[in-house]
């Protein structure tokens, strides 16, 4: 396998492994009843739920605290049924930018990927040829890419 090609499935999983922690990172904890009016008893459930095995035994579905995450199960009742808009737009806005910065920030690795991909299909698309350019090639080679 290429050394390139190497590098980019690391680099992909990095990236992956960067969303699936910014994912459960994430947590909004409600004790208002009104702020998550219109979530369905089942979407209340997992939150009680999540809410217990994060430290508080005494949650409830009827009466709280809950936890919202991002994972799917969590996150879709949100937005689908909440009437409670900022917090819609709280979580949307959460999950949106998932790992974009902080410790999960896939910036850097979506810049890296980019080169990378860039190269290869460079070098693919001109088999190899010298170019007039020689800031492509320069920008292709892995000691001046970083």
């Amino acid at each position: 396998m290429p050394k390139s090609k190497r590098e980019l499935d690391k680099l992909y999983q990095k990236f992956g492994e960067n969303v699936l922690d910014a994912t459960k990172k994430f947590e909004n904890l409600i004790t208002d009843k009104k702020d998550i009016e219109g979530l369905p008893a089942s979407a209340l459930g997992l939150a009680a739920q999540t809410t217990v095995s994060k430290g508080h035994e005494n949650a409830t579905a009827e009466n709280g605290p809950w936890i919202i995450t991002l994972d799917a199960p969590s996150f879709l009742p949100v937005m689908q049924h909440a009437l409670n808009r900022p917090l819609r737009e709280e979580v949307y806005r959460a999950y949106v930018t998932r790992a974009s910065s902080g410790d999960f920030d896939n910036t850097p690795i979506i810049n890296q990927i980019l080169k990378l991909r860039f190269c290869n299909s460079f070098f693919c698309q001109h088999k190899w040829t010298v170019s007039r350019d020689f800031s492509l090639p320069i920008l292709c080679n892995p000691v001046f890419a970083k």
